[in-house]
Formats: structure tokens, sequence, C-alpha cells
């Protein structure tokens, strides 16, 4: 390797889709946005992010009291929150690293009293799949693939 090259693993983030849609509708800054997907970037297989909240104000440009805000925020909504000093657990409801079997320990692990993603019904009846348009001759030309 070249001095300025850097070497990046292939690293598989699984996404629950309706939550994602549902995070377009929070009132998340561009900033605080990004702190959550880098949060996810940085997490185990178990969910933990092993970040100080100096460490993300540092690598954001932003003060730790602003820090402490986006990760309350984040808790409120149920997308992450701060386990001890050290470890941010990204919801495994949300997101997951590594094999969907992994993903799915993860959640099945998580405490019941674990901070919660209340998402808006409606928002979960636009995610259901819908049969595709009829065409001019009044056959499907899509197939709903289960």
């Amino acid at each position: 390797m070249e001095p300025n090259e850097v070497l990046l693993d292939d690293v598989v983030v699984n996404t629950n889709s309706v939550v994602l849609g549902h995070i377009a509708s929070l009132d998340l800054s561009g900033v605080e946005l990004r702190i959550l997907f880098w949060l996810m970037f940085r997490m185990d297989s178990n969910g933990i992010a092993r970040v100080s909240r100096e460490e993300i104000a540092s690598a954001f440009g932003v003060g730790d009291t602003y820090v402490s805000k986006v990760t309350t925020k984040l808790k409120n909504h149920g997308l992450a929150w701060r386990e001890d000093h050290k470890r941010i657990r990204v919801n495994p409801h949300f997101a997951g690293r590594g094999s969907h079997e992994e993903w799915q320990r993860t959640a099945d692990e998580l405490p019941a009293d674990a901070p919660q993603i209340l998402i808006q019904p409606e928002l979960l009846a636009a995610a259901q799949p819908k049969p595709p348009k009829a065409t001019g001759q009044g056959r499907r030309h899509l197939r709903v693939v289960q």
C-alpha cells in the first residue's frame, strides 16, 4: 500500500426500510443525520459504537454539548442511545452490522426497556406493497413477487 492509501473493509450494514423512511419525516438536521450514519458505520455486530462524546465532537467539528443534545434527540426517536461514556447503541430494529442472522440475534437480545421507534400508522400503510398498475390492454405488466 502507498502511504496515503486506506484499506476499506467490505462493511455489511442492514437497515429496516420502513424506519429509514420514517427518519426522513423526523426533524433531524444534516449534521444529526451524519452523526447517526457515522455511528452505524462505527458499530460492531452487537450494534455498539465505541466512541466518546469528545470523539464525535472532534469528527464533526462541533462542541461536546451539541453532541449530548444530538444523542438525546436520537434516543427520544429510539434510533440510538448512550449505554455509557464510550458506548452508543444503534437500535437493532433500525440497523445492524454483519449477517442477517447476527442482526436478528441482536434485535432479539435487546432489553424490553430499550427505547422504541414510534412510527406513524400512515407510514406503515404506505410501506405495504401495492399491486402493479394495469396496462392499457387490461393486463398487469408486472407481477407481485412474494
